[in-house]
This record gives C-alpha cells, sequence and structure tokens, in this order.
C-alpha cells in the first residue's frame, strides 16, 4: 500500500499544497490574541472504554482502589534479623533490589513482617505507584509482572512518550511504555497478539511480556468481552518464536485500517477492543503538587476543521482518503511546558469574530490520515469473545464536541465518573 505522509512544498511524493488552503484569508484572518492559558487550553477526556473506566454495576473489571494490607494485620518480627541476610545489605543497595522486583513480589514480601513493611512504604517507587491506586490494580488484576516496581514507577512519573517524545496520556501495561494518544492507535507493535501456536507453556509465559485481559467493556463502542484472554507483547513474542513474518489475519486488517478512524472504530471487528483492554488512562506523577494531573489540548488545534481530499491510485481502483490538518494533532495533549513549544511552532492563539480559535501560522498542510475508502469489509470480522450488541452506548469520538470543550474535568482531564449514561 502506498502512504503519503506529508504535504512539504519541496515533497517528492505529494502534490503541492491546493491555492484554496494557502489563500491568506483562510488563516490570516483578524482576531484577538488569547492570552489567558486556561482559554487557550483546556482539559477533556479522550474518547474509549479503557481499561478500568466504567462504573457502571460490575462492568469494570479493576477497582479504582487496590486495598494495602494495614499494619495491625501484618505479623511483627520475631528475631533480631527481620529481614534475614537483607540485614547486612546496605539501604541504598537494598532499595535497588525492592525496585527490581515486580508488584505481586513487593507486595507479598511488604507483608512478611513490619520491618518489611516499612521498607517497602519508604520506597519511593512504591510511594508513586501507590499514589495511582487505578495502576496499582490494574498490572496486580491483569498479572503484568514483567517487570519491577521501578520500572513501573518511572512509566508513571515520566511526561514523555515512549516514542515520540511528546506527552504521553496512556499507559500501555504489558510493557509498563507510556505512550500518546496518536502513537498508540498507530504504531502495531503495541497491537496485542495472541499465541495461536499450541499449548502455553511456563517458559512463554515467563519470558514473553503478557496480560491476562478479563471480561469487561472496552473499546471505542464499548464492545463485551465475554471471556478471560491472554495477549502477548507482540515484538517480544515475534521474537521468541523466531518469526520474521507477521502476516496473521488480525495485523493484516490492523494495516488496512491503520489510522482510518471511522473504520478502526467498526463495532464489528475488536481491533480497539483488544488495545483498550490492556492500556489504562495515565495522567503523570507531578513532583511539585505530589499528585497526577493530566494534560492539556490545544483549543485551535482541537476545534479546527477537517478538510476531506480524495486521490485515485490506480484506474478503477481505490481511492486514498486524507485528512488535512491546518496546525496541530487534535487529539495531542500537552504540559504546561510542552504548550509552549506547541505555540513557538504554530504561533500565538487568537479568538476570531465568529468566536472561533486559530494560530497564527500559515496552515502546516500535513495530512493526518491516510486510508483505503473501499476494500475494508473483508478484513472485518468480529470475534467469538466480543458481543456487539450487549453495550454501553457511546459514540466513536475521540475530542470532545465543540459544547463539551468547557465541561469541568477531573484535574487528571478525565471525568470523575465513566459511565454508559455520562460518556
Amino acid at each position: 500500500m502506498t502512504r503519503l505522509k506529508c504535504r512539504k512544498t519541496d515533497c517528492s511524493c505529494c502534490a503541492p499544497l491546493p491555492a484554496k488552503y494557502t489563500d491568506p484569508c483562510i488563516y490570516g484572518r483578524p482576531g484577538v490574541p488569547v492570552t489567558d492559558f486556561s482559554e487557550a487550553a483546556f482539559r477533556g477526556p479522550l474518547r474509549g472504554l479503557f481499561l478500568g473506566d466504567l462504573t457502571l454495576g460490575d462492568a469494570n473489571p479493576i477497582t479504582r482502589r487496590w486495598p494495602l494490607t494495614p499494619r495491625e494485620d501484618i505479623p511483627t518480627p520475631s528475631s533480631s534479623s527481620p529481614i534475614g541476610s537483607f540485614d547486612r545489605v546496605p539501604r541504598e543497595l537494598l532499595d535497588k533490589i525492592l525496585e527490581e522486583l515486580d508488584v505481586q513480589t513487593l507486595l507479598n514480601f511488604r507483608e512478611v513482617n513490619q520491618t518489611c513493611m516499612s521498607l517497602v512504604d519508604l520506597l519511593l517507587a512504591f510511594q508513586t505507584v501507590a499514589a495511582f491506586p487505578k495502576g496499582l490494580s490494574a498490572v496486580i488484576t491483569l498479572r503484568t509482572f514483567s517487570y519491577g516496581i521501578g520500572r513501573l514507577a518511572s512509566a508513571m512519573r515520566n511526561t514523555k512518550c515512549s516514542r515520540c517524545n511528546h506527552l504521553g496520556d496512556q499507559l500501555y501495561l504489558i510493557t509498563a511504555e507510556r505512550l500518546c494518544y496518536p502513537c498508540w492507535r498507530s504504531v502495531p507493535d503495541y497491537f496485542p497478539k495472541k499465541f495461536r501456536k499450541g499449548e502455553v507453556s511456563d517458559e512463554l509465559l515467563r519470558k514473553v511480556p503478557h496480560a491476562l485481559a478479563l471480561p469487561g467493556f472496552y473499546g471505542a463502542h464499548g464492545l463485551t468481552l465475554k471471556n478471560p484472554r491472554l495477549f502477548f507483547h507482540r515484538p517480544s513474542l515475534l521474537a521468541y518464536l523466531g518469526d520474521d513474518d507477521d502476516s496473521d489475519p488480525e495485523v493484516e486488517r490492523r494495516t488496512r485500517l491503520w489510522g482510518h478512524w471511522g473504520a478502526a472504530n467498526d463495532p464489528r471487528h475488536d481491533t480497539l477492543v483488544n488495545m483498550h483492554l490492556v492500556t489504562i488512562r495515565a495522567p503523570y506523577f507531578d513532583d511539585t503538587t505530589q499528585s497526577f494531573v493530566g494534560g492539556f489540548f490545544c483549543r485551535a488545534c482541537a476545534t479546527q476543521r477537517y478538510t476531506f481530499e480524495k486521490r485515485e491510485l490506480y484506474p478503477d481502483c481505490s481511492w486514498l482518503v486524507g485528512i488535512l490538518l491546518f496546525w496541530g494533532n487534535p487529539y495531542r495533549r500537552y504540559t504546561k511546558e510542552g504548550f509552549g513549544a506547541h505555540l513557538r511552532e504554530y504561533g500565538e492563539i487568537i479568538k476570531r469574530e465568529d468566536g472561533s480559535y486559530a494560530h497564527t501560522a500559515k496552515p502546516s498542510g500535513r495530512y493526518l490520515l491516510w486510508a483505503w475508502e473501499q476494500g475494508w469489509l473483508p478484513f472485518y470480522g468480529a470475534s467469538d469473545d466480543i458481543e456487539p450488541e450487549d453495550r454501553p452506548k457511546t459514540d466513536n469520538r475521540t475530542r470532545p464536541w465543540d459544547d463539551e470543550l468547557n465541561t469541568v474535568v477531573a484535574p487528571n482531564g478525565d471525568y470523575e465518573e465513566i459511565s454508559a449514561g455520562s460518556r
């Protein structure tokens, strides 16, 4: 498949930007500069049901708070060496050792006695993870124990996507990676892979990062997953199998649908369901406030009007559909510091007479998506584990509509209660 990725004027693979998009009347209209940060940027949730989002009845497969065993229920030390041989290990080295333990092993160590509990509770990595109970609960429930708590805490404290260095607002739990929504959405490595070649062995579980996905509501449409599923980190499983060919049907379908928002949200297939059930929304840990906070959408980019173009690849064949962006990706969120860099790239924000918002820079002319417009249906296929009928009534939007831009949300960027009726 030919994929056109840019629309720069000096690009050899794309035609020049049409004159109607370079007309200064489009981007050069006067407006009042927006100097108030709360007007230029806003917090809002990304659409779709991720792991643990739904609070309706028993539809949430994880809890929002994992109960830690209280001190009074943990035995007191019974000897002069309450942690055995570890008593002779320097504290700094002991902390390093504890950071390499997975969450479940560390919690088991915490319950040995009250001395062990104190060691764990004073561990900075544990304090970070415990401050995000939804994340702690998700890791334990999905049994994603291929990494230590130090790595998990680092992903929670970090603000950058592991792929592109923009703000990462998703946490991919199989490998504890922070990702921005566009990378999470488009990079095939984060589409979990089923094991299709015989029985799952203990060696496979020990060597390949994986997650046990639980029944619940997931995806852009809130489809119902009926039975538990075991999913593996795609690159790690291929390496373990010594397989360079990733051409199984689910990847072929994903490749054809890659990047096309409307098609990939079709309730007849479970591509995005598989991605949502091993991912949680991930506000980042702010050292200043000692709390988890979410990023900000740019009001100009989030409300820009899309312009669609079609181009025929071959006679009597298929069309490519592109969404032409005027400025930045409308699905991307920023920290306050990152928002400043965004303004330096696209110009300050102005409010026009008609109430719309815009950047002062000339439109970038870049495409957000390219995809086949015809030929999708053969690659759709409902899974036996997915029930498309019994699901909450959610839509397939990602960014909020204009009338939702001023909706009060939690500091982490999500609505406080996410249920079938409120989303």
